[in-house]
């Protein structure tokens, strides 16, 4: 596994979890 792989691994597993956490935030913000 490169770097490079890895690097893709991540934005696929993390950029669902960022938008939902930006989704989520403002709801437990109230």
């Amino acid at each position: 596994m490169t770097f490079y792989d890895f690097l893709l691994t991540v934005k696929t597993y993390f950029i669902p979890i960022f938008k939902l956490e930006i989704i989520t935030k403002p709801l437990f913000m109230n």
